[in-house]
């Protein structure tokens, strides 16, 4: 039907969190349930895509209720979980396998349910640098 305005994903609030020596991790929030995604690049222009070369995860979750004992429930609580941050637009993707002190170029991305899909920022990609590892940090592998 000619003259309909097509919905459009809206992207707010995209910060890089969770900064270590070996990842970090994107949050973002989008104005539907979407499924998000990051392509992450070795330059600044964005033409050289490693994504591959990293381990991605969306919807990272750790730890969970430790009064929840069964393995199946406590996996179910960590389900319901990602399924209200999902409803919610509340997009977090983690990648690991970084080198320290390096910076990374990267866009993110969500796709709803009918299947379009937002890429932010349309221009130049946004940057991370990631930090210096320390014995402060005894997880700094990101487990």
């Amino acid at each position: 039907i000619s003259g309909m305005a097509k919905a459009e994903i809206l992207v707010e609030g995209v910060t890089p969190v969770e900064v270590t020596p070996y990842g970090f991790a994107v949050i973002w929030q989008t104005s539907e349930p979407a499924m998000p995604e990051i392509a992450i690049f070795s330059d600044a222009a964005g033409s050289v895509e490693m994504t591959h070369q990293l381990e991605v995860e969306a919807f990272p979750l750790q730890g969970g209720n430790p009064e929840i004992v069964d393995e199946f429930a406590q996996d179910t609580a960590l389900a319901n979980i990602r399924a209200q941050a999902w409803e919610k637009g509340m997009m977090t993707v983690r990648v690991k396998g970084t080198t320290p002190e390096t910076t990374y170029y990267y866009k993110i991305m969500a796709q709803n349910a009918a299947g379009e899909t937002v890429i932010w920022p349309t221009d130049a990609p946004l940057s991370v640098t990631t930090t210096q590892p320390n014995l402060f940090v005894v997880d700094s592998l990101g487990g």
